[in-house]
C-alpha cells in the first residue's frame, strides 16, 4: 500500500542509446515520484513505443 509500480510509454529519437535512455527515465521518475509523494517506488516499467527520426529544418527564406 505504500509502494508504487509505474508504467510509462516513451518515444526515443533514432540514434539514441535506448538502454541508457530507459535507465535515465527510470531513475528520474523514481526519484521524482518518491520526493513528491513519499511513496516507495517498487518498479518503473518503461515501454519504448516508437523510434522517431527528427525532420530536418527547412530554409523558409525567400530569395529576392
Amino acid at each position: 500500500e505504500d509502494k508504487a509500480t509505474i508504467e510509462i510509454n516513451v518515444a526515443v529519437e533514432y540514434g539514441m542509446r535506448i538502454p541508457e535512455v530507459v535507465a535515465s527515465v527510470q531513475e528520474n521518475v523514481k526519484r521524482t515520484v518518491e520526493a513528491m509523494t513519499g511513496l516507495k517506488v517498487d518498479k518503473v516499467n518503461v515501454n519504448v513505443q516508437n523510434i522517431y527520426v527528427p525532420k530536418k529544418e527547412q530554409n523558409l527564406e525567400k530569395e529576392v
